[in-house]
């Protein structure tokens, strides 16, 4: 059976039809990949995201999770960065 509404980032994988869907059974009740030689490009690929019934969102992946975090960043000048490190040192340093 091909879910025609279903639609998978792995292009190797022999479920994926492409525009006309995929016949994978993890397609058909809109859940991750479980695929044991595609459910890390799956999640790589995704985020880890998977639309559910009501528009939320799954589990994201930690990679989805870094990237987040990494544009959330502040840069800071020389002097900032200074300072936090000497306040880390005093935290974590072995006085």
């Amino acid at each position: 059976m091909i879910f025609v509404d279903a639609r998978c980032p792995v292009q190797s994988c022999k479920h994926n039809h492409g525009g006309d869907g995929c016949s994978c059974g993890f397609a058909g009740y809109n859940v991750a990949c479980a695929h044991p030689r595609f459910k890390l490009e799956w999640w790589d690929r995704t985020g880890g995201i998977v639309p559910s019934v009501d528009g939320g969102d799954g589990p994201r992946s930690l990679t989805a999770r870094a990237a987040d975090a990494q544009r959330a960043t502040v840069e800071l000048t020389v002097q900032e960065a200074a300072q936090r490190a000497l306040q880390l040192a005093m935290e974590f340093g072995d006085g």
